[in-house]
């Protein structure tokens, strides 16, 4: 029988001084929360960007989500708040938008003062 069991796992990214309890870790840089129920399949997709690069496309691997941007490294996303995910080292930050019908279907990349809107389109 497998019991699923609750674990905070702390991800330390360039963090000196870092304090966890419950289902939070807080860092210097990021609140993270790790929220149960939450699916990484439902944002898995190619988006169509409306800025720079060509396409965002967001994979799962081991469990990690990843973004890569066209002509770009892939890197791994850490979720922050909600439908919010941070990528360590930089201030970016990927926040997805759900439809009615609770399905993942657009993202919004910030960084600095740019903001890049995408759509899912596969």
């Amino acid at each position: 029988m497998v019991r699923k069991i609750l674990m905070v796992a702390v991800f330390v990214v360039s963090v000196t001084a870092v304090v966890s309890f419950a289902n939070e870790a807080i860092t210097s840089e990021h609140v993270v929360v790790y929220q149960t129920g939450i699916n990484n399949k439902d944002f898995v997709g190619q988006y169509v960007l409306d800025h720079k690069y060509d396409y965002m496309v967001i994979t799962l691997e081991e469990g990690k989500l990843f973004a890569q941007p066209t002509g770009q490294t892939k890197k791994e996303l850490f979720h922050n708040e909600d439908l919010e995910f941070f990528l360590p080292g930089n201030e970016a930050t990927i926040t997805f938008f759900k439809n009615k019908k609770g399905e993942v279907t657009k993202l919004l990349v910030r960084y600095k003062e740019i903001k890049i809107k995408g759509e899912k389109v596969g």
